[in-house]
This record gives structure tokens, sequence and C-alpha cells, in this order.
């Protein structure tokens, strides 16, 4: 069947199979949306109304998918499904299998993600060969990407090269990144931006450091060189880490500046500066929290803060 095609809502669309009881296809989509696909039993419901019609799929993938937790083993098979792997890239036609319908339709009804890492390269290129087929962002709807890490190695296959520049998978989502190496992967999934960046974990000097030459960025500090999408104005950044710069400074001692590709500003360090005087639009400062503060919990895991957590925003008028 045809998964792109308009839902019916004749008597063999939304009849039951109790009866022959008729109802409408809104009525129908409320009771699917209702399924709680957390459990073994809504799953199990919602995995058999996949196979009714394709308006029963339709409307019990949009409540299995809308929010999923994948490792590399259940993207592949969402993803690659009879593909040749890395062992076969001497093929013509690696790759050449493009999504089913119905997988890349699925991948739209995505509104939270969560990788557990390691990913593998072959997954990271199926990625990008689909983003690039597609010619839009592959995970177009996903508000909300998490990826997750027990191990300090998962990075440590990759290869040095990096993802084209044109490629494109997330659309400023907001992202949670937990475990010490899992903001290198964060290199190996371009996105456009984001709205919300939060690390919690351990904060290594050469983590981040990655952004297209197309996107605004900016840096932070000569001895963490580390590299965000910072396009929109509200983008905060949270690090739950021990803290590696003096905490007994006030945050007018620290402050970050907005740097792109023609300018190339440099980090600077404002001991000097009035904290009478307004920050400027395009300046971030590091603002050190003290007890009594607290910063709102991560939107995506809805882990809170230590006190003695540090945080970023972007120029304020507040007074510390």
């Amino acid at each position: 069947m045809d998964p792109e095609r308009r839902p019916r809502t004749s008597t063999a669309e939304t009849q039951s199979h109790s009866g022959g009881l008729t109802l409408p296809s809104e009525v129908l989509t409320d009771i699917i949306a209702s399924v709680d696909p957390t459990t073994a039993q809504g799953r199990k419901a919602l995995v058999t109304l996949l196979t009714v019609s394709s308006f029963f799929w339709e409307k019990a993938s949009q409540v299995l998918y809308r929010d999923i937790q994948l490792d590399n083993d259940k993207l592949f098979t969402l993803l690659a499904a009879g593909r040749e792997t890395s062992e076969d890239k001497a093929s013509p036609h690696r790759f050449q299998q493009k999504l089913s319908e119905r997988s890349a339709r699925a991948l739209g009804f995505i509104k939270r993600l969560e990788f557990l890492a390691p990913l593998s390269l072959d997954c990271l290129r199926i990625m990008f060969d689909e983003a690039g087929a597609k010619g839009a962002t592959l995970f177009e709807n996903v508000q909300q990407l998490r990826i997750i890490s027990d191990t300090n190695t998962a990075v440590k296959q990759l290869a040095k090269d990096d993802p084209p520049d044109d490629i494109v998978l997330f659309n400023r989502p907001d992202v949670c990144l937990s475990g010490e190496d899992i903001p290198e992967y964060f290199r190996w999934l371009p996105l456009r931006g984001t709205r919300f960046l939060a690390h919690h974990g351990a904060f290594t000097a050469d983590a981040m450091w990655w952004v297209p030459p197309s996107w605004e960025s900016f840096k932070i500090f000569d001895a963490c060189p580390a590299q965000f999408p910072a396009a929109d104005p509200s983008v905060c950044i949270f690090w739950a880490d021990e803290v590696r710069f003096n905490p007994n400074r006030t945050p007018i001692d620290v402050f970050l500046v907005m740097e792109n590709d023609d300018e190339k500003a440099k980090i600077q360090r404002g001991i000097d500066i009035n904290p009478d005087k307004p920050f400027p639009r395009e300046e971030l400062r590091l603002h050190f929290m003290t007890p009594r503060e607290e910063a709102p919990p991560c939107p995506v895991c809805g882990e809170t803060w230590p006190p003695d957590s540090y945080w970023l925003e972007r120029g304020s008028d507040r007074e510390d």
C-alpha cells in the first residue's frame, strides 16, 4: 500500500473488527493517540495496528515514533535494510538503495530522539547519504536530541574526515549530551543550529571543536577550543562539570565574543571591563552561579544542575 495516500474515511477504513461498528476517523485518531507506547501492552497494540491499513499505519506510527531511542543496530535496521556495509564499499552500488517511503515518512514523525552511542561509521555515512539524496534535513521534525554513552572509547573508530558541509541531519533541536566522548559525536551529527545545548559530563580540551564553515559559531577560550552552533539569539549552554576556571571570580571577569569566518574574532578575557557597561548583543559572558541561584532544568532530560555549575547567557543587563 502507498503510505503517502490520504487517509480514507470509508466504512472499510474505519470499521472495527467487532460487529462492524463504524467510527469517524477523527475519533479513531484520538483513541490511537491516547495509547501509551512505553508500556508493553500499548506498544503491542500499536504494532498490531501497523498491519491493518494505511490509515492505521499512519496514526500508529505517529505515536510509536514520536519519542524513540535508537542504538546502532536499531538505527541501522531503520535506515539501511538491504544495503551494503563498509565491507562492500568497492561495489559501485554501495548505498544506492534508498529509504522506503514508509521508513522516510517514519523519520518525520520523530519529535524526540535518543542515540545510544557508539554509532558505527556505516550508520553515520548512511545518514549523510539519505540527507544528501533527500536534499533536506533528514530528521526534520526532531525537537529534542539526546546522545548517551557510557564509554570513553566510543569515537575511536570514526574516520578523520569531516561530514559533508551541505549535509544537515537536524533542524535547531534542543540537544543534550551525556558521556565523556559524546561531544565528538556532535561534530558527526551536523545540524542547523541549536536552541539549547546541555553537556552532562567531563568537558575536555579537544571536545566540540568542529563546526561547518558556513555556520556562525563561538569558541570557548584558547585553552579549550570548542565551537557550537549559535545562530539563535536564545541559545543557552549549560555544563554540569567541575568548574575549570576560578569560581571565586566575578562573572564579569570572563566573557566570550561571537566570531565568524570573516572577522575571526578572538576570545577575550574581560578582567578590566567596567561592570556597569552594558554588554553588546554579540557578546556572551560566563556566569558562575552562587548557591542561592538555580538554573532551569535541562529541557531534554530534565536533569537539574548543582549549585556550582556555570552557564553562559547572551549579553544580559542583569546585575550580579
